[in-house]
């Protein structure tokens, strides 16, 4: 068991949203750095494990959450604008594990509460909160919590109003800090090419609080952003499970279609921070509609403006000392926007940042950090630490519950993909019956014009048959002629008439060669044609028996073993995968090697074998539930190893 200290950690992560993950990578930082050991409550838990190289758990499952909670000394509920009424935020939702609402987020700190682990509110923006559930919960929440920071004034005004008497840490948002970091390797890292063509940054979100302000934007970049100059469009929310968040890829397409013939357009998503940064650092001005867009293209020291659509973006221009003249709230006039545009069009005349309040900002972001890093040492030093299981330390009956939801939740999504792959088998089919359709249709057209082609041919030889016949008695003719006297105009008729039977003839032979030329390609194509419609109807039975086989056996497994009989041929199935992946073994065999080294080097090989059927004699029957015996404990082992086992 490692001595780290353990922290969990819970926010907006996974969705793949670039300012949540900027800030989720200053706490993993700042964890480690502490010597903790983080575990992340993630929505791609697999892809957020795979990015920071750390502990993930599902956001969704609250068994996972339940049990990495149950051993750790701190619980962070991660920075952000998290609790707000923008989006349903209700007091029943606490008591409905599976009801998407604002309150998801705080039942993480319930749970950790339940376990007695110390809580950390770590640099939020509250507000607005408008509806009295809202209030409720958010004034319990930061009560109840051992440590509380927020990343601005009007957020700590707000929780004094709704009742939070509690001392709060102010201090800037720890995005300041996060992107001075990023911006630091990306400038060391810039290279980019010489371009006369000019870049504007887009980062722009969907918002329907405003009135038409997208038509505005739009007739804005049209009318007044000059030659020469192109949009880069930044995705910042782009979930790689869009069953699991939202992507602002679809409104930027749509906005994006607006746009002049003249205006170069692109749309770039990316998933990583220092890519997004990077893109940012190859344009040459910014227009930001997000609040770490405009935090990462300030520390860029990129001409700016911004598009206010909330409190939040306020608060940290304010901050940020950027001038009202670059700050636009969505339901300005049209002009106000054009004006806009025109200024960061004017590079030379743009307003940047302050170095020193630049800095300031950053230095003011590391006071969570600090609050973290005391919050952690105090959790190790006001208990004991666990140093053993405990059966005591979990509520069994909510966690085996929440893994029965899962298990439902995984069976649904996979019958929700089932469906999806028949409907996109039947659309396959219907595409290729409408090709073999069409190919047969086609088929009986050269058959037809085949047809008439034999026929022309068979007139064409008819004719030149006829004319060969005509040729002889004309030469006849002509013998006769030159033996007999005859007259000079008579001669001439008949030497005429001939001449143009030779013209007629020739014309018919090449007639003939050309009709035989183009009987010979259809012909060729009339093969082609059907060799592909007998391709194409082998490859369409493939894969309909394949797809048909797979259906049978889930249906099969359903119907007779029930959900829980599928899951685990799922698990088997993909155990057998990966094993199949691994590489066979290899045995390094040297002249000194002993028999008994040499025997041992084969065993632990062949023990290491996934792709071998494993045949097992035994003279008792094989029994899966009470089979003790080694054969029947042999085969279950093996078969959980991702081996075929035949059992005789």
């Amino acid at each position: 068991m490692t001595d780290k200290p353990k922290v969990v950690v819970s926010g907006w992560y996974g969705a793949s949203n670039v300012g949540d993950e900027l800030l989720l990578g200053a706490v993993a930082n700042w964890v480690a750095n502490a010597g903790g050991e983080l575990t992340i409550i993630s929505l791609n838990p697999a892809h957020t494990a795979q990015v920071y190289g750390t502990a993930a758990v599902d956001f969704h499952n609250l068994g996972e959450i339940a049990s990495a909670l149950a051993d750790c000394d701190l619980f962070v509920m991660g920075g952000g604008g998290i609790f707000q009424d923008h989006h349903p935020f209700h007091i029943s939702a606490l008591y409905d594990a599976t009801a998407l609402d604002i309150a998801q987020y705080a039942r993480p700190f319930y749970l950790a509460r339940q376990f007695g682990v110390k809580t950390l509110i770590l640099a939020h923006g509250v507000g607005p909160l408008a509806s009295h559930d809202a209030q409720e919960i958010v004034r319990d929440v930061f009560s109840l919590a051992d440590f509380v920071s927020v990343r601005d004034e009007p957020s700590a005004a707000l929780l004094r109003k709704i009742g939070v008497t509690r001392e709060l840490l102010v201090a800037a948002d720890p995005g300041w800090f996060a992107a001075g970091e990023v911006v630091r390797v990306c400038h060391e890292q810039a290279t980019r090419a010489p371009d006369d063509k000019k870049k504007l940054a887009l980062i722009i979100r969907e918002w329907h609080a405003g009135r038409d302000w997208e038509e505005k934007l739009v007739a804005a970049l049209n009318s007044h952003l000059p030659a020469g100059w192109g949009c880069v469009w930044f995705a910042f929310q782009n979930a790689l499970d869009e069953s699991r968040a939202g992507s602002d890829r679809p409104f930027l397409e749509q906005l994006s279609t607006g746009l002049d013939a003249r205006i170069h357009s692109e749309i770039v998503d990316y998933v990583a921070v220092a890519d997004a940064v990077n893109a940012i650092n190859e344009c040459d001005a910014v227009l930001s509609m997000r609040l770490h867009g405009s935090i990462l293209s300030l520390a860029l020291g990129k001409p700016c403006a911004f598009l206010e659509y909330d409190d939040k973006m306020t608060q940290a221009h304010n901050m940020a000392h950027v001038p009202e003249n670059l700050r636009l709230d969505l339901n300005c006039p049209l002009s106000a926007y054009e004006l806009i545009i025109a200024k960061l069009a004017n590079l030379d005349a743009s307003w940047r940042i302050d170095p020193q309040v630049l800095q300031d900002l950053q230095v003011s972001a590391l006071s969570h950090r600090d609050l973290l890093v005391g919050a952690l040492a105090q959790a190790r030093a006001g208990g004991e630490r666990r140093s053993r299981w405990s059966s005591q330390n979990l509520d069994w009956m909510s966690v085996w519950l929440q893994d029965l939801i899962w298990q439902k939740r995984i069976i649904q999504q996979a019958s929700t993909r089932a469906h999806e792959l028949l409907k996109y088998r039947d659309l396959q089919i219907h595409e290729r019956d409408g090709q073999l359709s069409e190919k047969e249709l086609h088929f009986q057209v050269l058959q037809q014009q085949n047809a008439e082609l034999d026929r022309e041919l068979l007139l064409s030889k008819q004719q030149m048959a006829e004319l060969g016949k005509l040729h002889q008695e004309l030469l006849q003719h002509n013998a006769e002629l030159a033996a007999s006297p005859l007259k000079t105009q008579e001669f001439y008729d008949l030497d005429h008439e001939l001449h143009q039977i030779k013209q007629q003839f020739l014309l018919l032979k090449a007639t003939a060669v050309s009709l035989q030329q183009e009987l010979d390609a259809r012909t060729t194509q009339l093969q082609t044609v059907e060799s592909a419609k007998k391709t194409t109807g082998m490859i369409m039975s493939g894969s309909m028996q394949n797809i048909t086989r797979k259906l049978q056996r889930a249906a099969y497994l359903l119907q007779n073993g029930g959900p829980r009989a599928l899951l685990s041929a799922l698990k088997r199935r993909r155990q057998l995968a990966l094993a199949q992946q691994m590489p066979l073994p290899t045995i390094e065999f040297s002249e000194s090697m002993s028999q008994v080294d040499l025997d041992r080097a084969l065993f632990e090989a062949a023990a290491k074998l996934r792709e071998e059927e494993i045949v097992i004699f035994s003279s008792r029957n094989f029994d899966s539930l009470g089979g003790h015996h080694r054969a029947a404990q042999l085969a279950r082992a093996a078969l959980s190893a991702g081996h075929r086992v035949i059992y005789l």
